[in-house]
């Protein structure tokens, strides 16, 4: 049976970015807050920070308590996030184009939803 609402999953990409955005929305985020922010569960995001940390995008912190940890945007950091959000703005275009020539060429009577289902 299909869902009336497809679920879309992200992509590294896509969650990097979340991520990036989270954290510079707050300038100094807590690792639990950043959980939430950017919807993941604390192994993953554990693994994302990781390699953000080891490229010099983000500095982590120890705070007050035990195990609290806070997350902070670096320069770099935020460049990389403006590169970042630059490639998904033009890969969103590239994808509405194609559905766009695809859909012109063939009448096939599909949505854009139904088109980037397996991408």
């Amino acid at each position: 049976m299909l869902s009336l609402k497809t679920r879309r999953r992200r992509d590294r990409f896509t969650i990097t970015r979340d991520v990036l955005q989270a954290i510079a929305n707050k300038g100094v985020i807590r690792m639990t807050h950043l959980m939430y922010q950017s919807n993941l569960n604390p192994h993953v995001l554990e693994k994302y920070i990781d390699v953000l940390q080891k490229n010099g995008y983000v500095r982590v912190k120890h705070g007050d308590a035990i195990n609290r940890k806070n997350v902070e945007i670096t320069d770099r950091g935020v460049e990389f996030l403006t590169a970042l959000q630059q490639y998904l703005d033009l890969r969103e275009k590239f994808v509405i184009s194609h559905y766009n020539i695809m859909n012109s060429l063939f009448s096939w009577g599909g949505t854009l939803d139904d088109w980037c289902k397996d991408s």
